[in-house]
């Protein structure tokens, strides 16, 4: 991901699908994941990506999951937690 302050990240697709934001992945209460992160394939891919209005990306992946948002501060972080 290239970002405006000219910061560059690449990311593996599956560390990107084991941060799905969505209340499927992650618990609404506790903010525990639900999502087990050793059943993401390797192999995993976004089959499609669109913006969601100015402020986030939605991801439809190859394991059939599209139910997350993906705003831009939450991309931003995961860029950098993953870079760290």
């Amino acid at each position: 991901m290239h970002w405006s302050d000219g910061s560059l990240f690449k990311l593996p697709f599956k560390y990107l699908r084991g941060e799905c934001p969505c209340a499927a992945c992650i618990d609404e209460w506790t903010g525990r994941r639900i999502l087990d992160l050793d059943t993401i394939p390797e192999s995993i891919q976004p089959e499609q990506m669109a913006p969601s209005g100015n402020y986030a990306l939605k991801f439809t992946w190859s394991d059939g999951h599209s139910s997350g948002l993906y705003t831009w501060d939450h991309l931003l972080d995961v860029c950098r937690r993953h870079t760290s």
